[in-house]
């Protein structure tokens, strides 16, 4: 008796759980329309994403996405290509990974074009950004400005890790500074203490 008690209450609160799925899907869904014609794409396409997440068998906020997505996704690449002819390839380079970004977050639900010729462009304006990075962060360094030079450092490796040496230059830069503080407190004599950041050099190199 008490089995069946529970099974019926889970198979309510499913039912009850769907429901309001669907009816939260309805509502994003609702409100991506009235932002629609008040012409908010990024809004409106926002909203469809949500009606999606919450119900991704919601057909209409699946049509509508793929439109206001496309739409949005257009606009990003427009930005980015005005960027890049402008010669603004580190502005050019951060909106081109910024229209990525938004089309891998859509992509499960609705399937988004990008015109392959894109990925040239990018390819051209990364290879600066990157260059300009790296300078920067190997003056830094040269200065033991090493906090300031992994700023860069990280900014590269979310581009892309494998460029040149930056992972062990964005080690080197993480070590160096611990190693320098170890060797001031070994000459104070301060052994304990020298002996502990020496130990963190070793396990970080």
């Amino acid at each position: 008796m008490i089995k069946r008690v529970v099974s019926v209450l889970l198979f309510v609160g499913l039912v009850i759980l769907f429901q309001t799925s669907c009816n939260s899907s309805k509502s994003y869904s609702k409100k991506g329309v009235q932002l629609r014609e008040a012409g908010l794409t990024e809004e409106a396409a926002e909203y469809f994403l949500l009606a999606l997440q919450k119900n991704a068998n919601n057909i209409d906020a699946r049509i509508a996405l793929k439109k206001e997505g496309q739409r949005l996704l257009d606009e990003k690449l427009e930005k980015f290509y005005r960027l890049y002819t402008a010669e603004d390839f580190i502005g050019a380079t951060l909106k081109y990974i910024e229209a990525l970004d938004y089309k891998r977050t859509v992509d499960p639900y609705v399937k988004l074009e990008l015109a392959p010729y894109y990925a040239d462009y990018f390819e051209e304006s990364k290879k600066v950004y990157l260059e300009d990075k790296y300078q920067k962060a190997s003056k830094l360094i040269d200065e033991n400005k090493f906090e300031a030079a992994n700023v860069y450092l990280k900014e590269i490796q979310e581009v892309d890790p494998t460029y040149k040496d930056v992972a062990s230059l964005k080690n080197y830069s993480d070590v160096e500074p611990i190693y320098i503080d170890a060797v001031v407190d070994f000459e104070a004599k301060r052994y304990r203490k020298a002996y502990g950041l020496f130990s963190r050099v070793i396990k970080m190199s």
